[in-house]
């Protein structure tokens, strides 16, 4: 599957039985439509969603399922248990230990992305360990590296900051 991006509108372009299937993601309803050529799938999808919410304003519809907060998540009893000890050992519930395990992935995988666009941003997170203190470095960019370093491990792009 390859993730399209328009407006608050995620969706998705799949090969199937030989033709290209765009489809909205996150919606109550199943939206999609057909498309040639790869070329065409982001015009596309921005044709489809802009179509979506106007057929839901004349339907006086809302067009976003809304995101609640809340879903479950099945894991493996000892990860669980991992999961429990974890969140006590730090002093949170479970709940607050898995929405800051899930909040730092995506700040990794947005800092992933800039490093593929050919921007290095350094995302520096230390998460507060018996009693010493809690540090928050949100977004670092550093302009003036080459992509070449990008290629390097961090630690070797810190070595060259310092």
């Amino acid at each position: 599957m390859t993730a399209l991006h328009y407006k608050e509108f995620q969706g998705s372009v799949e090969f199937e039985d030989g033709r290209l299937v765009i489809r909205i993601l996150h919606i109550d309803d199943l939206v999609t439509t057909e498309i040639d050529s790869a070329a065409q799938a982001q015009a596309a999808f921005a044709e489809l969603v802009d179509d979506y919410v106007q057929t839901c304003v004349d339907l006086n519809k809302e067009p976003c399922k809304p995101f609640k907060g809340t879903f479950n998540v099945r894991v493996t009893p000892e990860i669980h248990r991992q999961t429990a000890m974890a969140a006590a050992d730090n002093g949170q519930t479970m709940n607050g230990w898995i929405a800051d395990a899930l909040e730092f992935a995506v700040e990794r995988q947005k800092a992933r992305k800039s490093l593929v666009s050919g921007h290095i941003a350094l995302r520096l997170i230390s998460h507060a360990v018996s009693n010493t203190e809690y540090q928050r470095v949100e977004t670092l960019n550093v302009s003036d590296v080459q992509m070449a370093a990008a290629k390097q491990p961090i630690s070797a792009i810190k070595r060259q900051m310092n």
